[in-house]
């Protein structure tokens, strides 16, 4: 299994514990990681990366250095929110970075831990499509949106993890689709690689069950989507995801309106590597961290608006783990 991550140096500690929890519950897979590193990674950081597989015999890494700086005018960058840098991007260069001899890889975010086996995701037949992924919990919002301009039935997918068919994205030269679409169309551009995915591969796309992918959408009260399309899947994924996405409240985040309800799962594993004892800190802006912080002060001042009742807040769940 080759498993593919795209990290900076603020991303280090997070990718690492997401490599754990995939090594803890693959523990007689084959596992190669392959990770996609600028030069703001220091040979210390990939040293600490290294040392998670240390445990597991059957577990290898390499890494691939990219210069960051190709990447400083990627379209959206300047509305970045959050923990979003310019490293979503270089997956899109995957087929140049990677050994031709590598025909299929999982990516995986760095925001994710793994809780179950991998094989079955693994396994899934991609022939013919460009990729398999999970649709975003949003994707009633983005269908709805047309801001990609597409047909609102084809749906839109959450690009956290994807199972890629590498020899397709080569045969099809997919990465002067990709150029192409950022320069014809940079203004359509909001959720920045992710959007480029969807459109290019709008029509060359399987979807796979919300469990492996369970972002944090799929918990929130507010639901951004028609809860009876998934409602053959949705439960049981929400109690025992193999993959937990972390996209909407960060466990390392300091403060929180509304703690994920998968928080503990990430400290399972953390605790498990060599940083359990090092202090968290958020990779948030000042500015953002100030405001979460500040938040309900800020609300009663009139200075932010007034969220929904259940805005941000989960459903009432007691995850199995």
């Amino acid at each position: 299994m080759d498993i593919v991550a795209c990290t900076d140096n603020r991303f280090v500690m997070q990718t690492g514990v997401m490599m754990y929890s995939v090594c803890a519950n693959n523990a007689d897979s084959d596992i190669s990681f392959h990770l996609v590193c600028d030069e703001s990674v220091r040979s210390v950081q990939k040293k600490d990366l290294e040392d998670v597989l240390r445990p597991f015999s059957n577990k290898s890494i390499h890494f691939y250095d990219i210069n960051g700086n190709d990447f400083n005018d990627m379209p959206a960058m300047e509305h970045a929110v959050s923990t979003i840098t310019k490293a979503t991007y270089y997956r899109l260069m995957l087929t140049e970075i990677l050994p031709k001899s590598i025909d299929k890889i999982l990516y995986l975010d760095g925001d994710i831990i793994v809780r179950r086996s991998l094989d079955s995701l693994w396994n899934t037949d991609i022939e013919g499509y460009a990729v398999a992924a999970v649709p975003d919990y949003e994707d009633e919002a983005h269908r709805k949106d047309g801001h990609l301009h597409l047909e609102p039935w084809t749906g839109y997918f959450n690009a956290g993890v994807l199972l890629v068919n590498l020899k397709f994205w080569r045969d099809h030269r997919v990465m002067d689709s990709f150029y192409r679409f950022m320069k014809e169309h940079r203004d359509w551009i909001r959720a920045h690689d992710q959007d480029v995915l969807n459109y290019v591969f709008n029509d060359k796309k399987k979807f796979l069950p919300i469990k492996y992918n369970l972002g944090g959408g799929w918990l929130l009260v507010r639901m951004g989507y028609d809860p009876k399309m998934y409602a053959d899947q949705l439960d049981s994924a929400r109690r025992d995801p193999v993959i937990v996405h972390y996209t909407t409240s960060k466990p390392w985040y300091v403060h929180h309106r509304h703690p994920h309800p998968f928080a503990s799962t990430f400290f399972k594993y953390r605790n498990q590597t060599k940083w359990k004892d090092e202090p968290l800190w958020e990779n948030r802006p000042l500015m953002m961290r100030f405001t979460k912080l500040f938040a309900p002060t800020l609300r009663s001042w009139g200075l932010l608006p007034e969220l929904p009742p259940t805005g941000g807040e989960y459903i009432d769940i007691a995850p199995i783990d």
